[in-house]
């Protein structure tokens, strides 16, 4: 959005929208040259509308895809609410889609809100904002996510402000047919006169803050300790919203308390994150995530008996948790107590009495493999229904899975098992609760459909491989 032109064109021409009021030129509000685009931002657009020439289907709110849309606003004071961009205008009852939009003051809301508002036909629901400071005439940057599979069959529409959630809301995938039923657009005539807007994206996925457009982060390029400012690009350790980031292959050691940061934690491919003593402070607890990309591992090193917590994690790419080393990190507990989301798999490597529970539903779709490779045993402990996401579950070389509630693996995945048990577990599954899969593989061989497990029951006994009072079905 650099000047007034009768086509607003994103970069690779293939969705140009059609000017329906025009823009005028002014200083650019986000900054002065952009990553993500890799060109440099010479200006912005007050008002201008723009317009789909009809419904592209890019832009709908869909229930199998998520988007994010995003952009830097400028804005006076409003006295009525003013339309930002979307598919859903607000000009009519029964029109499907979505909008963002700016709102006045009113009652305990003192400077305004702002709303990511969804019309499904018979029903409308929005993320509202609290009372937020965005009609100051000051850039301020805006996000819309539409994350479609934040549970099993329901989205999550949030909201951000200068990076920080602001508002958020669930829908449930019943609320979502049909395509986009109008077309996308930027603006609104009638719009007040002081409301800009500068590079504008939207992207067919469900961003993270660390990866919106301007985003402030600080990056560990050199090997060494986390707490060391001389590592980090900026000369400083990441603290407040700030967003740190591993640089590829670059090993990290957080041994000290870390200062505290809400923003995410990016390992970028090849990075290594090793925590010991009281450097676990670096593992975001919400709303930043851990977001681990290809051949990314985080070892936890800290004394024995300690327990380490995990927040959310999103599986960028395939990457590996180790409870420990050869000599360090044994008889410990990890808890995964967020929700792991992505479409690759994680990987677990224990180490010698590790536990590796899990306590939250997620919906990661690129399946966990468990295994030890030195040999030591260790256990994988299941205690809420979906933990384990929507892929299937390997437990590897010297792993034993106990499941303690129903439903942690899903109907339709694959349960492997391979290699020695953990001969403290007894078994290599041990089932306090029933279980449902797709299909059973024991090192290597596919098993015919059936039950299997107590001994007591009309189940296939298959021991060492199942233990406890459940039964496994096999579909």
């Amino acid at each position: 959005m650099e000047q007034a032109s009768a086509m607003l064109e994103d970069l690779e021409n293939k969705h140009p929208l059609e000017e329906l009021s025009a823009g005028t030129g002014i200083n650019a509000l986000g900054p002065s040259r952009l990553s993500a685009s890799g060109l440099d931002n010479d200006g912005a657009l007050q008002l201008g509308v723009w317009s789909e020439a009809s419904p592209s289907g890019e832009f709908g709110l869909r229930r199998d895809r998520s988007f994010t849309f995003e952009a830097w606003v400028l804005c006076d004071r409003v006295k009525r609410p003013v339309f930002l961009a979307g598919t859903r205008s607000g000009e009519a009852n029964g029109q499907q889609g979505w909008h963002i939009d700016l709102r006045p003051p009113s009652g305990s809301i003192l400077r305004g809100q702002m709303s990511f508002f969804w019309d499904s036909g018979p029903k409308i629901v929005q993320a509202l904002s609290e009372d937020v400071t965005l009609t100051d005439l000051r850039p301020h940057h805006v996000a819309a996510v539409w994350d479609h599979d934040v549970a099993p069959d329901v989205g999550e529409m949030r909201l951000y402000l200068d990076g920080v959630e602001v508002a958020a809301t669930k829908v449930h995938h019943s609320l979502i047919e049909g395509g986009q039923a109008n077309p996308f657009r930027i603006g609104a005539e009638g719009n007040p006169e002081r409301l800009a807007m500068d590079e504008v994206r939207f992207s067919r996925i469900a961003r993270l803050p660390s990866q919106f457009l301007g985003a402030e982060t600080q990056m560990m390029t050199k090997k060494g300790n986390w707490t060391d400012k001389a590592n980090w690009s900026g000369g400083q350790v990441p603290t407040g919203r700030q967003t740190a980031v591993v640089a590829p292959k670059v090993e990290a050691v957080s041994r000290n308390q870390p200062p505290a940061f809400i923003g995410d934690l990016v390992l970028r491919p090849g990075a290594t994150l090793r925590i010991g003593d009281l450097g676990a402070g670096v593992l975001p607890r919400g709303p930043g995530r851990l977001v681990m990309e290809t051949g990314s591992r985080v070892l936890v090193v800290d004394g024995r008996g300690r327990e380490q917590e995990f927040g959310p994690i999103l599986m960028s790419g395939r990457a590996e948790i180790w409870g420990g080393t050869s000599n360090q990190g044994h008889h410990s507990t990890r808890i995964f107590g967020g929700r792991i989301s992505g479409r690759h798999q994680l990987v677990l490597v224990g180490v010698n009495s590790n536990e590796f529970r899990f306590s939250a539903p997620s919906t990661f779709t690129g399946g966990l493999l468990a295994e030890s490779r030195q040999n030591q045993g260790f256990q994988i402990v299941a205690e809420a229904a979906r933990c384990f996401g929507r892929g299937g579950v390997h437990v590897g070389n010297y792993a034993s899975l106990i499941l303690r509630a129903e439903g942690t693996i899903d109907d339709a995945a694959i349960l492997e098992l391979s290699g020695p048990i953990d001969t403290k577990a007894k078994a290599k599954v041990v089932l306090y609760a029933d279980e449902t899969v797709r299909g059973l593989r024991i090192n290597g061989a596919n098993q015919k459909a059936g039950t299997y497990g107590s001994p007591t029951s009309a189940a296939q006994i298959k021991m060492p491989h199942f233990g406890g009072s459940g039964i496994l079905t096999v579909k």
